[in-house]
Formats: C-alpha cells, sequence, structure tokens
C-alpha cells in the first residue's frame, strides 16, 4: 500500500492507494510531482479523519513547488555556491560552537547532550531561530549572520519532518548566509534521506544533531583515543622493563656473593693484605739501592763540573767563530736553493690547477646527481613516519597514520588512507 498527501494552493488531503506499491514505482511517482488521482472519499475512524481512497492514479507532471526548486538548485550550482573546492575544513579543536535551531526542539536537546558527553569542555552559542513556516528562512539566515566572528564553527540543524516542514531549508536566503559566512557550516537537517540545499551549500553535512555533535568533537576524541593507545602501550612497556630488571635483581640476590657478603668482603681483604707485603718486599730493597747509586753520583758530578764547565766555554767560543765566518755564505747557497725551487713550483702549479679544477668539478656534478636534494628536485619526496624512519613500502605504513613528506623545499604533513601492497617482480 501507499500513503501520501495531495497538496495544493489550498489545502491538503490524505491518500491512501491499497496495493498501489507497483504502479507507483512504475510511474516513479516522488515528492513534488504533480499527480491526477481519482478514488472516493472515507472516513479513518482511527484518527477521525477523512481521507481518499485512490483507485487510479496518473501523473501530470513535475509540481510548481519542485519545479522552482530544481531551478534554485541549477542556478546556485552554476554559480559555485555546492563547488567542493569552495567548501571549508571544520577546525579539529574548535572552543566556541555556534548552533541556530528552534529553543524548544527536541534536535538542540540531542546536540547539547551528546556534546556534554563527548567534551564539556566546548563554549557553546545557541541562537533560536523559526524553523518552519513563512518567516523561517530570514529568521534562520539572521541567526547565522549573528554567529558571524563569534565561534569557531556553526551548526544548522533541526530534527526530521516533511518535505513541507523542511521546505524553509530550500531557500536561496539560507544558502547565502551559509556560504558567505567565515567560519565553517554543519548542516544537520531532517534524517538521512533528506537533503535540502542547505544540507549542499553546507562545508560539511550530517545526518543527525546527534551526528554533527559527534563531527565537531571528532578530532579530539581520535586524539585521546590514540593518546589512550600510547598510554597503555607506555605501561605495558614500564611493566615489561620492571619484570626484567625484577627477575636479574632475584638472579644477582641468590648468587653466593649476596647470599654471604662478609665472606666476600674478608677473602677481598686477605688477599689485599698479602699483595701489600709482597709489594713491600719486592720495592723497599730496590728503592734502597737506587737511593745509593744517586749520592755517589752527586759526588762525581760535583767534582767534575769545573773542568767539563771550561772545556764547553772553549768549544762554544771555537764554533761561534766558525758559524760566524760560514753564515752569509750558507744563506745565499739556500737563497738561491728557494728562489730555483719557487720557480719550479711555479710552473708546476701553473699546469696542475687547470686539471684540479676540471677534476672538482666533475665530482662537484657527481655528487649533486647522487644527493638527494637532487632526486627531491626532480619532483619525489621522502616519506618520514613519527619516528623518523624513511618509508620504503607501502606494508610500513597502516591507514590514519601520520606522515611527513620532505620535499626539495619545504616538508608536507600528510595522512595514510589505504596502504596497498604491489606485488614484485
Amino acid at each position: 500500500h501507499v500513503y501520501f498527501d495531495l497538496k495544493d494552493a489550498g489545502g491538503l488531503v490524505h491518500v491512501v492507494f491499497f496495493r498501489g506499491a507497483a504502479t507507483c514505482q512504475r510511474l516513479g511517482v516522488q515528492n513534488g510531482m504533480e499527480v491526477e488521482v481519482q478514488g472516493r472519499l472515507t472516513v479513518y475512524e482511527v484518527q477521525g479523519r477523512y481521507q481518499v481512497n485512490a483507485v487510479t492514479l496518473r501523473p501530470v507532471g513535475l509540481g510548481e513547488q519542485q519545479r522552482r526548486l530544481e531551478e534554485l538548485k541549477l542556478r546556485l550550482q552554476a554559480e559555485g555556491l555546492f563547488n567542493a573546492e569552495r567548501k571549508r575544513p571544520l577546525p579539529p579543536f574548535p572552543q566556541r560552537v555556534g548552533v541556530v535551531a528552534s529553543k524548544d526542539s527536541a534536535a538542540i536537546g540531542d546536540f547539547l547532550r551528546v556534546l556534554g558527553r563527548r567534551h564539556s569542555g566546548i563554549h557553546i552559542l545557541a541562537c533560536h531561530a523559526t524553523v518552519q513556516g513563512a518567516t523561517a528562512p530570514a529568521s534562520i539566515a539572521a541567526a547565522i549572520r549573528a554567529l558571524n566572528g563569534r565561534c569557531d564553527v556553526i551548526v544548522v540543524t533541526r530534527g526530521g519532518g516533511s518535505k513541507q516542514d523542511l521546505s524553509c531549508f530550500n531557500e536561496e536566503i539560507v544558502a547565502r548566509a551559509i556560504v558567505e559566512s567565515p567560519v565553517p557550516v554543519i548542516s544537520a537537517v531532517g534524517h538521512e534521506r533528506d537533503v535540502t540545499i542547505a544540507d549542499l551549500a553546507a562545508d560539511f553535512r550530517c545526518s543527525t544533531p546527534s551526528a554533527a555533535a559527534e563531527q565537531v568533537v571528532k578530532a579530539k576524541t581520535e586524539l585521546e583515543e590514540r593518546l589512550n593507545n600510547f598510554s597503555m602501550r607506555l605501561i605495558s612497556l614500564v611493566q615489561y622493563r620492571v619484570q626484567g630488571e625484577q627477575s636479574r635483581l632475584d638472579r644477582l640476590l641468590a648468587t653466593p656473593s649476596m647470599v654471604t657478603p662478609q665472606y666476600q668482603v674478608d677473602r677481598r681483604m686477605q688477599h689485599w693484605e698479602e699483595l701489600d707485603m709482597r709489594l713491600r718486599e719486592s720495592v723497599c730493597p730496590k728503592v734502597e739501592r737506587l737511593s745509593q747509586s744517586e749520592r755517589e753520583l752527586r759526588l762525581r758530578l760535583a767534582a767534575s763540573l769545573p773542568a767539563l764547565s771550561s772545556r764547553a766555554n772553549v768549544l762554544l767560543n771555537q764554533l761561534g767563530a766558525r758559524l760566524t765566518g760560514a753564515l752569509p755564505q750558507r744563506v745565499m747557497q739556500e737563497k738561491g736553493r728557494l728562489e730555483l725551487a719557487s720557480s719550479r713550483l711555479s710552473r708546476a702549479g701553473a699546469g696542475l690547477l687547470p686539471q684540479a679544477q676540471a677534476r672538482h668539478e666533475a665530482l662537484r656534478m657527481r655528487l649533486e646527481a647522487l644527493s638527494p636534494r637532487g632526486v627531491l628536485s626532480r619532483g619525489y619526496a621522502i616519506l618520514l613516519k613519527e619516528d623518523g624512519r624513511a618509508v620504503r613500502a607501502s606494508t610500513d605504513v597502516e591507514p590514519g597514520e601520520s606522515l611527513r613528506a620532505l620535499l626539495a623545499s619545504g616538508e608536507i604533513e600528510a595522512e595514510v588512507r589505504k596502504a596497498t601492497a604491489t606485488k614484485e617482480e
């Protein structure tokens, strides 16, 4: 069976089309389509309302409201309001979150409850707006503009409803207010199946208000999970190290030296005393003999010192005279040899310098070709993990892992989305 409403400018009537599912599917009946229905008027006693029991259904064409909606979508899309390139990323750690919703709606309650459970430290700026009726589009747009500059992200939300109930989110004024907002806007209107122009213009779309609250603090939640994982790994590592050190301590305490330490100390003391006695017995006689030899040498030196001093003076005078006569001639010889060597060195250097320069240039070019910076300048990059190790294969990384890409100029932070291993030839 199929249940739907027929609406025109003057009113609305409920319709039930028994066993009409196949017919509606074949005709492609959808919301906003203009149809012609033949049937009989009946009363649904359970709810006390009139309804039409449809016998036949024939599509006339798209309704005027649906036609205007499609035209608006095409026009806004042509202006680029729905382009993914225009949409801004959500802030990872927002401090102030603006919420546009009806103050009495269940949507704002769901949003605040989930956000408070996930992250109670965020400051919430709630701006009331009418989310149904003729004045709703202007009210929603005014609320969005009122929150501009006062928060890090804006959430526009309301609960589910019929297509007519959500029509205020299909207005151009709402779409332009979302696009003109200087901060990112999240749209959480209706249910998963409901897609409005506000959803298409928003920077991010969520299916429900609760999903929007989770998306706002998604980065913080992921960071907390990573910190918890690191904390658990660190605790496990410390416990493992403590257990290993405890085992080593137990083994050391079980050794004989630790069981009877005084016995070991006594043995060491006895050994040191024996060494001291042997040292005294072997060194003292030698010291006495050396002292006697020193005294004898001092006496002999004192007796022969005057004669040696006189002979040394005579020899010094003779050497000084010979050196004074031969010094000028020797200086001239050495000067000539120095000038000849300098001339030869200059001629040899003039020939070797170009060869050395050419060899230096060739080595420099080979070094630049082998340099990692040279490879990077040709468009390649080096991927580094958080511990600084280079990534050499796709099996070295996991999805969601953060990487650092070194380029020829600067570096880029990246995240692994998918790691696929390729078969080696």
